[in-house]
């Protein structure tokens, strides 16, 4: 008889990890990851279903903290649940076969190296990548427990993570079953906290001696969603005079006052989020003409420069979303490109598929913003401040929008080329709040310590923040999602960067590659010799002991 599913334990497992997920269920709720992990682990390794099993921890885990895209999409959040599951049922195949024999020490191995290419596979994975709520985000609040993010990036963590948890696993197995000797549980255990211990000494960052130069950026939240601000409008008309109020009341009016003409003390720069315009800039005397402002131009004090989220059109008539920089005067001084597109947002999702199914996929998977045709822009070359402002000839600084700081290489690009800040431009405000805030911003923690560079985020209702190069939140408005009385602003002084890309930060995506190749061996491996279906199956039934 087949045995059954362990649905209790398949819960508890999906709850631990849930909870520790940003945002953490409550204070100290983040060490419940290692917990979730070694419950996955135990099943991960057992009789009862082991891989049925794990994909329902991962689906139950992924829906849940993935709740409100539903906002955007039904079907997408099914089919992100879906999907989601899939990983961890195959970092459960992997581990499942090296487990084998009694073997765990090899399971142990095996299992934080496959979790590490799961959650890399699964931010990664070309045309449906999706990067939230991996285990090494639930430390983002606590930057001293990162350390081996600046040696190895997510894969390091995530690897640590789940070798700290199935280790776990297995001294709590010892004690229960003593199916493991009690010695060699402890051994493994010791050996995991040790690595973590050394990763951390060798890596953590220290206090610097000295300070740096420090610019002063001001972001300012707008506090609207599009959708609330457009509910009543029926023609382009209304439309454009619509935009034209937003504008002035929550981008230029707060604009004005913080680096106006006759501001006190104006900042060297000033963010506007992402969506704060509806048209590509218009470049018209060598000035920057805004459809929506009543005068047609931007006007800051003398030392001061605007970046606000717009749109480029390139030479093949397309569109990819970009960040905008104009000096005092309104003038264009640069630009930079998105180049990583939201799936089934801003571009097809599976979009190297025929083109018929593409179409196909295209009308079915509608969403309520549409899933429009832009094209992934390029890696360019620093913008810069006003002269003298953080550096003799202006601070580099780089600006990028929404999912691109999800994504390690556009962080790790810009700052390769030069960049000492890294500024987000964000439109969050679809999500209606949810999850999805939190992992946002805990992956630009993650990215300031992997790449050693400050991060200042603009988003239209949160969350807006600035973290340090080493990893810590030195500012933030309070939670007040959209929509909101008024527009706010928060105005922060940051240290910049070196401008360099620590030596160790080039190798994290070969990291999570190797990881990833490892797991895709290892199932092909474990489907080869065993087959989908026996695999389904548990393994006392595969062994002939069931009853």
């Amino acid at each position: 008889m087949p045995a059954k599913l362990p649905h209790a334990r398949v819960l508890v497992a999906a709850l631990l990890l849930l909870a520790a997920t940003p945002p953490a269920w409550f204070v100290g709720a983040e060490i419940l990851v290692v917990l979730g992990l070694a419950a996955w682990f135990s099943l991960a390794v057992g009789t009862a279903r082991p891989v049925l099993a794990s994909y329902w921890i991962g689906a139950l885990h992924v829906g849940a903290f993935s709740w409100s895209l539903r906002h955007v999409s039904w079907f997408g959040w099914f089919a992100v649940a879906v999907l989601g599951g899939l990983y961890y049922a195959a970092a459960a195949m992997a581990t499942q076969r090296a487990a084998r024999g009694g073997r765990h020490c090899s399971a142990i191995l095996t299992f934080a190296i496959v979790v590490a290419g799961s959650c890399w596979l699964r931010a990664e994975m070309p045309g449906i990548a999706y990067p939230h709520g991996q285990f090494a985000h639930a430390f983002w609040q606590w930057p001293a427990l990162l350390a081996a993010v600046c040696c190895g990036g997510e894969p390091l963590q995530n690897a640590l993570l789940a070798a700290l948890g199935a280790a776990t696993a297995n001294v709590w197995g010892s004690w229960r079953t003593a199916v493991v000797p009690m010695r060699n549980a402890l051994r493994s255990l010791l050996v995991v906290v040790f690595a973590w211990f050394l990763v951390t000494m060798l890596f953590v960052r220290l206090p610097r001696s000295e300070s740096g130069p420090t610019v002063t950026v001001a972001a300012i939240e707008t506090g609207l969603h599009p959708f609330d601000a457009f509910a009543e409008v029926t023609d382009r008309a209304g439309y454009l005079r619509r935009w034209q109020e937003i504008v002035e009341e929550r981008l230029m009016g707060p604009t004005r006052q913080i680096a106006g003409r006759d501001a006190m003390d104006p900042p060297d720069l000033v963010l506007w989020p992402e969506s704060s315009v509806p048209f590509p800039a218009v470049s018209v005397g060598g000035k920057v003409e805004l459809q929506v402002l009543q005068g047609g131009y931007v006007q800051l004090a003398p030392q001061s420069r605007l970046l606000l989220g717009g749109e480029v059109q390139r030479d093949n008539g397309r569109l990819t979303p970009a960040s905008l920089m104009l000096d005092a005067e309104g003038r264009l001084v640069g630009h930079h490109e998105k180049q990583r597109l939201v799936p089934a947002g801003e571009t097809l999702p599976l979009g190297w598929l025929p083109a018929s199914w593409a179409q196909a996929i295209r009308e079915f998977a509608q969403t309520k913003v549409g899933i429009p045709d832009f094209e992934p822009g390029r890696a360019l070359p620093p913008l810069r401040l006003a002269a003298g402002r953080g550096d003799r000839d202006g601070a580099p600084i780089a600006g990028l929008i929404c999912y691109d700081n999800a994504f390690h290489q556009p962080v790790a690009d810009a700052v390769a080329l030069g960049a000492r800040l890294i500024c987000v431009l964000s439109n969050e405000s679809w999500y209606r709040g949810g999850g999805e805030l939190e992992q946002l911003a805990a992956i630009s923690v993650l990215r300031s310590l992997a790449c050693d560079v400050p991060i200042v985020r603009c988003t239209t209702d949160g969350m807006t923040m600035a973290v340090d190069r080493d990893g810590r939140v030195i500012a933030a408005l309070a939670d007040a999602h959209a929509p909101q009385a008024q527009a706010r602003s928060l105005r922060v002084e940051v240290e910049l960067g070196d401008g360099r890309l620590p030596p160790l930060a080039k190798w994290h995506p070969r990291a999570g590659w190797a990881c990833s190749a490892w797991l895709v061996l290892a199932v092909g491996i474990a489907l080869l010799g065993r087959g989908p279906r026996r695999l389904l199956a548990s393994s006392a039934d595969r062994d002939g002991s069931g009853s």
